[in-house]
C-alpha cells in the first residue's frame, strides 16, 4: 500500500505568479509543487490528500488565518497520513512555525511546513527541494512536531524544528535556528541529523484557539513608548536587544501595564547570564516579567496560546 501524506496549501510565494508586475497569489489555489514533485527524478511513489485552507501572501496572514489552517488539520483524520506537509510564505515563517508547532501539539506525526523565496518558475526557487526534503523526512523519519526544511542563498538546505526557526534574515532570504541549533541539514541527498531528536510534543488535546490581545513593542531608538494605547490589550511583550537590554522607555510601559493590570514581558536572556543591564533591571523591578532562553518567535507564540483563555 502506497503511503499517503496530507499536503495543506495556504498561499505564499511558492503558490504565487507575477501579475500587474506585481507578485500576488493566483486567483485560485494553484498545486504547481505538486506537478514539480512528480515529474521530478527524486519522486516517491506517494499518494497525495490535498486541502487549502487558505490562499494568501504571509505578510496579510492574520491570527485568524493561523486558526483556521490548525482548525482544517484538525478536521482530518491524521491516523491515516504518514505526515504532512504544509506551504507557507516566508515573511512570516517564524512566527508561523512556532505558532503551529503549539497549535498542533497533539499530532502524532510529522508536520513539515516548505516554503520559497522564489516563484517556482524561477530559476532561483528552491521550492521542489525544500519539497523533496519534507517528503523524504516525513517517509523515513518517524519524529513528531513541526519541522522546516528550507534551502539558504548560500546554498545549504538545513532542517529545523518549528520551535527553533526564527526570521528570515533580512536582505540574505536565508532562515536560522536560535543559536545556529538546526536539527539537521541535508548533504549529497542524504539527511544529516545533528542532534537527538527532542520532540516538542504533548498528548493534550489542542484548541487551536490563540489570544489577539497581545501587544509586541521592539525597541527602537527614538521611540515615543508613551504615546502606545494599551487599551484592548491583556499582556505586552517588549522584545530586547540581544544582550537582554532594553531602552529606559521600557519601565514607564511595565509601570503603566501594571496600573491597568496588564502582564509584561520582556525576553529574552540567556540561562548562562549572571546580572540584567540597568534598563532591563528596572523595568522588572517595575513589574515585568522576563522570559529566558527562547527566540522572540517561540515566546511571541506561547503568550498567544497561554492567553488565549485568559
Amino acid at each position: 500500500m502506497k503511503e499517503k501524506i496530507l499536503v495543506c496549501f495556504t498561499g505564499g510565494t511558492i503558490q504565487s505568479h507575477i501579475k500587474d508586475g506585481s507578485i500576488q497569489v493566483t486567483e485560485e489555489p494553484n498545486y504547481l509543487l505538486l506537478d514539480m514533485y512528480k515529474g521530478c527524478n527524486a519522486r516517491r511513489d506517494i499518494d497525495f490528500d490535498i486541502i487549502s485552507p487558505t490562499n494568501i501572501l504571509s505578510e496579510f496572514a492574520t491570527i485568524e488565518d493561523w486558526m483556521e489552517i490548525a482548525e482544517s488539520i484538525k478536521k482530518k483524520d491524521v491516523s491515516q497520513y504518514k505526515g504532512i506537509i504544509m506551504t507557507y510564505g516566508t515573511d512570516t515563517l517564524g512566527y508561523f512555525a512556532n505558532v503551529i508547532s503549539y497549535l498542533l501539539n497533539d499530532i502524532d506525526i510529522p508536520v513539515m511546513i516548505v516554503a520559497d523565496n522564489f516563484i517556482l518558475s524561477d530559476k532561483r526557487s528552491t521550492g521542489l527541494a525544500n519539497f523533496v526534503t519534507a517528503v523524504d523526512f516525513v517517509v523515513s523519519k518517524s519524529y513528531k512536531g513541526v519541522f522546516v526544511p528550507f534551502t539558504n542563498s548560500t546554498g545549504e538546505l538545513y532542517i529545523h524544528r518549528g520551535t527553533r526557526i526564527k526570521q528570515l534574515s533580512q536582505l540574505s532570504d536565508s532562515a536560522f535556528s536560535i543559536r545556529h541549533d538546526h536539527f539537521a541539514q541535508v548533504i549529497n541527498g542524504e539527511i544529516v541529523e545533528r542532534r537527538e531528536h527532542i520532540p516538542h510534543i504533548t498528548k493534550d488535546k489542542a484548541d487551536y484557539k490563540l489570544s489577539n490581545e497581545i501587544l509586541y513593542l521592539k525597541p527602537v531608538i527614538g521611540k515615543r513608548y508613551g504615546t502606545i494605547d494599551l487599551n484592548g490589550y491583556r499582556a505586552v511583550y517588549f522584545e530586547s536587544f540581544h544582550t537582554n537590554a532594553v531602552p529606559r522607555e521600557a519601565t514607564e510601559v511595565a509601570l503603566q501595564c501594571k496600573e491597568k493590570g496588564i502582564l509584561f514581558f520582556i525576553g529574552a536572556m540567556r540561562t548562562d547570564a549572571r546580572e540584567f543591564y540597568e534598563g532591563t533591571a528596572d523595568a522588572v523591578k517595575a513589574g515585568a516579567i522576563f522570559i529566558k532562553d527562547m527566540s522572540h518567535e517561540a515566546i511571541y507564540g506561547k503568550l498567544m496560546v497561554a492567553l488565549r483563555d485568559v
